[in-house]
């Protein structure tokens, strides 16, 4: 027979044979740790929970200027519409008066030609018409330009902004949970 001895101790550490580091993609305070160290998980576990608050209130703040933003836009579309309109009814208005004041230039040559009228009435006359038509031509000009442009780029660009932000901030508060990859 043997004689037994004294039980061997040995002091080691066990690890797991796979070992993962788990990479987090959003940042904040944990509010809730539902696997521990050593825990068995399978993926798509929610390992902890992030703070969602400070995102939140991102996204809060980045929902108002979108909102702000697309009122803008909406008062600044009537606005524009508006003042073309103004442009176009300045425009036939002139058109108007340019056409009247012709015949009574018109009539003033007559008269003049007749001895009836002065020069210098006609020369009034004349240069009154020559500013109507520099107005026309300027009013056309205005509505070319307000028909051509965008003014409205940079409300539009803010209104993107706003959206783009507002899917990243989506995208963080999916990462306010932790969960294991495999």
């Amino acid at each position: 027979k043997n004689k037994l001895g004294e039980p061997l101790e040995q002091v080691a550490d066990v690890e797991s044979s796979v070992q993962m580091d788990v990479i987090v993609k959003g940042s904040g305070d944990i509010i809730e740790i539902l696997k521990k160290r050593g825990d068995q998980v399978e993926a798509g576990d929610v390992l902890f929970r992030l703070d969602p608050t400070d995102v939140l209130i991102q996204k809060d703040k980045a929902q108002i200027s979108l909102n702000g933003t697309q009122q803008q836009m909406v008062k600044a579309r009537e606005d524009l519409e508006n003042g073309k309109q103004e442009v176009r009814n300045g425009i036939a208005t002139l058109e108007a008066t340019i056409r009247d004041t012709e015949k009574n230039y018109n009539k003033l040559r007559n008269d003049y030609d007749l001895g009836l009228v002065t020069k210098i009435q006609l020369e009034q006359a004349e240069t009154g018409l020559n500013k109507l038509k520099l107005d026309l031509e300027s009013a056309k000009s205005k509505l070319a330009t307000l028909e051509n442009t965008n003014s409205l780029a940079q409300l539009e660009q803010g209104i993107q902004t706003a959206n783009v932000s507002l899917r990243e901030l989506d995208r963080s508060l999916e990462h306010m949970e932790v969960k294991a990859t495999v």
